[in-house]
Formats: structure tokens, C-alpha cells, sequence
């Protein structure tokens, strides 16, 4: 006969070790944010290998061609092609911008591109008629019918902005920003006698045929006590040398020299443009905007 001791309730447990806790204020949350990043892993992942992206089930457009994409299951979705063309990009990118609204809201542009709407069209009808002419042969009837509609069409974009097919700008050869332009778009209006086109400039000029290429004209440099015109090329370069002297500067010369300056138009009025400009000129650094 054998004799089993009694079951307890409550068995006698191991004391736990208490946990080493940091007294590093920033190691407590180094491991603070090591424990989140492992926990939305873990839930991210776990969502990631759950997922499975699924079309509606519908008629797909006859004769429609599927669009074979990757989801994050990698398996093929099919797209409609079709119906993908039919989606509106205007509506879409109103939605795009509610949700990631632009950062710079260019609502002079936007006005300037519905002012100039008729110039597009009229001079986009020019060039159309001016096409057909040119595939249409010399003996076909519908020649002078086109003739005279493309007579009527360049007379209009001649007196309402100055442009003739030949004089006007080529698609992406002319930028106007109504921010800078302001003055020379008077009513959003665009002219050949504001905006004429012509040899396109690749280089700037010479700091002094910048200066005084066009003949004698009256410079202010310098500021206060020190402030002086100069009307000629020689005047401009013994100020220029006589400054440069006062500075320590190493360049001695009276030769200006040509840089870069480019201001916005909350820069230029903080800055005061008219100052900062005869500042440089002073110096001979003559800014090309």
C-alpha cells in the first residue's frame, strides 16, 4: 500500500527575476520605439499576406483587352483597357488634388490660359486650314473654298493680336508669366508688338554691351555719401576700379563682370531690388537676370 501526497491548489512558484530597467532616459525610448516597430510590422505583415485585391464581377466591353498588373499577392489583376479610357482625367485630377493639394496654386496662370483661349484657337485654325491647303492639290475644287477660309482665319489673328502664320510662335517657343509680365498683358492679351519673335537668344551679351549697348544712358551706383552716375563706358569702368581699390579687392580693373541673379517677387521687394542692384553694379558685377 502506497501513500500519494495531496495535490496543492496553489503550487509554490519560482520567484521571476525582475526585469533590468534602463535608468538612460533616452535608452528607455529607443526600446520604447523598437517594441512599436516590431508590433506594426507584425500587423502590417500580417495584413500584406491576408490581402487579395478582387475586380467586381461585370460584363467587361466587348472585344475589351485585360491589363495584366501585380497586386500584393503577386497574382495578375485584370483591367479593362477600355474602360480605362474612358475615365475622365479632369475628374481625376480634382480628386488628386483634394487629396494631395498642390503646394503653389498658380491661379494667375490659370486665368492667363483662359484669356489667351481664343488665340489658341485662332491661330490653331491657321495652322490647320494651312495643313489641308498644302495636301490638297492645285486642281482640286475644295482648294480656293480652303484658300479663302484660311485668308479669313490668319486676317483675324492679324488685327486682334499682330501675328501672321509665319511670324507666330511656334508651339513651346514662347513662356509667359503673367506674375512678370503683367504690364505687357494688358486684359490677358497676348501681341506681336509686346511679343515679337525672332532669333532666339542662346547666350547672354557682354556685361558692358549690356551696360551701354544701346549708346550713353545714366547708371547710379553706390549708396548715401559714396552715390554717383556714370553715363559712359569709360566713366563706368574708372568707378568700378576706384571701388574695387577701396575694397582690397584682388580683381584691380574697371571690367565688369557678369552673374547670375535671380529674384522672386516677395525676394525683391524684402530685399529692395533698386539697392541690391547698385550694390553689384558698384562692385562691376553686373547681374543677368
Amino acid at each position: 500500500m502506497s501513500v500519494k501526497p495531496p495535490r496543492t491548489s496553489n503550487p509554490t512558484a519560482l520567484p521571476r527575476q525582475p526585469e533590468t530597467a534602463s535608468s538612460n532616459p533616452l535608452e528607455k525610448v529607443g526600446q520604447a520605439l523598437q517594441n512599436a516597430a516590431k508590433s506594426v510590422n507584425q500587423h502590417v505583415n500580417r495584413v500584406v499576406d491576408t490581402f487579395e485585391a478582387r475586380l467586381p464581377t461585370g460584363a467587361r466591353p466587348a472585344g475589351a483587352k485585360g491589363w495584366e498588373g501585380i497586386t500584393l499577392t503577386g497574382k495578375p489583376l485584370q483591367i479593362p483597357l477600355e474602360a480605362l479610357k474612358k475615365v475622365d482625367l479632369g475628374d481625376v485630377r480634382k480628386v488628386l488634388e483634394r487629396i494631395f493639394p498642390p503646394k503653389i496654386r498658380d491661379e494667375q496662370g490659370k486665368k492667363l490660359v483662359d484669356q489667351t483661349k481664343d488665340f489658341r484657337e485662332t491661330l490653331g485654325k491657321v495652322r490647320q486650314l494651312s495643313l489641308e491647303l498644302e495636301m490638297t492639290p492645285a486642281n482640286h475644287p475644295r482648294r480656293a473654298e480652303l484658300q479663302k477660309a484660311l485668308d479669313a482665319a490668319e486676317g483675324k489673328l492679324k488685327a486682334d493680336y499682330g501675328y501672321t502664320r509665319t511670324t507666330a510662335p511656334k508651339p513651346g517657343a514662347m513662356w509667359v508669366d503673367p506674375q512678370f509680365f503683367g504690364k505687357e498683358l494688358p486684359g490677358g492679351k497676348l501681341s506681336a508688338s509686346r511679343f515679337p519673335t525672332g532669333t532666339p537668344v542662346t547666350k547672354p551679351p557682354a556685361p558692358m554691351d549690356f551696360l551701354f549697348g544701346n549708346g550713353p544712358r545714366e547708371l547710379k551706383l553706390g549708396e548715401g555719401a559714396s552715390a554717383r552716375t556714370v553715363r559712359t563706358p569709360e566713366e563706368y569702368r574708372a568707378a568700378v576700379a576706384a571701388r574695387r581699390a577701396e575694397l582690397g579687392m584682388p580683381v584691380k580693373d574697371g571690367e565688369p563682370q557678369g552673374v547670375h541673379l535671380s529674384l522672386q517677387e516677395e525676394e525683391a521687394r524684402a530685399s529692395g531690388t533698386g539697392r541690391c542692384w547698385r550694390r553689384c553694379m558698384s562692385s562691376g558685377w553686373c547681374p543677368r537676370v
